[in-house]
């Protein structure tokens, strides 16, 4: 509604073309046909994950939502499944709960992935991501940060979990 947005600025939009160079200074920016070209656009699908993925193991966590005080997110179940059997899930959820309603939420619990770390642990995957050339890749920082995400998950969820020494962990992240 315009007079809760009235303080609003639009955010500008540019092309593909008109983006190239940009600095990454100033305001926001949304660039449109990003994804023209982006052979993933093209390929993936829920069919594919399950054709080229679907015997991948993965984590899954049950995304509340919490809606009382008795509830806590550090009590939230984990999961390991298919990622086969993870999209069949989230099939059956769309059908059965399109709109998520949250009166649901029990009978119908929300899983996601939780940390999977699909580009490193499957590198054949990146061949899918390309980044755009005014942008910087950062992926060595994103995977540092997972690497210790995923090492503080893990203690928190084993007991007697030692994460490996600093100069292996490096040795895995710059690999």
């Amino acid at each position: 509604p315009a007079h809760t947005l009235e303080r609003a600025i639009p955010i500008p939009r540019r092309s593909r073309s008109e983006a190239e160079g940009w600095d990454l200074t100033g305001t926001a920016l949304i660039i449109q046909g990003v994804q023209e070209g982006w052979r993933a656009k093209d390929e993936w699908g829920f069919d594919w994950f399950k054709k080229h993925l679907g015997t991948q193991r993965q984590l899954v966590k049950w995304q509340g939502p919490v809606f009382t005080k008795v509830e806590n997110l550090w009590d939230s179940p984990v999961w390991e499944t298919s990622l086969s059997d993870y999209l069949d899930y989230v099939q059956a959820v769309d059908s059965a709960d399109p709109d998520c309603a949250p009166q649901n939420a029990a009978v119908c619990p929300r899983l996601y992935l939780n940390g999977w770390s699909a580009f490193r642990n499957i590198p054949w995957l990146r061949e899918y991501i390309v980044n755009p050339t005014f942008f910087d890749d950062a992926s060595g920082d994103l995977l540092a940060d997972d690497e210790e995400l995923r090492e503080c998950f893990l203690q928190g969820l084993s007991r007697g979990y030692a994460p490996p020494p600093e100069d292996e962990r490096r040795k895995q992240i710059d690999a």
